[in-house]
């Protein structure tokens, strides 16, 4: 009964090859591995094609490596944006407050302001002119006047 096992797994086998070999020639393709014999020159052009595979390969983890880098410098770029932008913001809001201070004193009154620093008025400043002058007329009497009492 073995040796009947042993000639059906044979039988077998064989018939699954040649059904399998068939299939693959109506759809066209030959079988790779373990289906029939491959020539050296097969085997060769093979082993470049899994080379040139293998190639490819790297040079795409190589680029899939720099792409990476540049989208980690990019987020660093982005990041250090960011920051300046929010720093502009914050001049701006602080920039834009004391416009608004000035736009407020810009609105005031010029008479408002000279009272409230304490200047004087037109008037005022063409007033102590005058004062001035008459109390420098008067000066120099006494004093022309104190000059010759003493002097006599």
């Amino acid at each position: 009964m073995n040796d009947f096992r042993t000639k059906l797994t044979q039988v077998s086998n064989r018939l699954f090859v040649e059904i399998t070999k068939r299939l693959l020639a109506e759809v066209g393709l030959r079988p790779i591995i373990g289906i029939g014999p491959l020539s050296d020159d097969e085997v060769d052009e093979r082993l470049a094609k899994l080379e040139l595979a293998k190639q490819n390969m790297k040079e795409a983890l190589e680029a899939i490596d720099a792409l990476e880098q540049l989208a980690a410098k990019n987020k660093n770029e982005i990041a250090e944006l960011n920051e300046m932008l929010k720093r502009a913001h914050t001049d701006k809001v602080a920039v834009s407050n004391q416009i608004e201070t000035l736009k407020s004193l810009a609105s005031l009154d010029s008479d408002t302001v000279k009272k409230a620093l304490g200047l004087p008025s037109r008037t005022g400043v063409v007033v102590g002119w005058v004062f001035s002058f008459f109390l420098g007329i008067a000066t120099s009497f006494s004093a022309s006047f104190l000059y010759d009492l003493w002097k006599h």
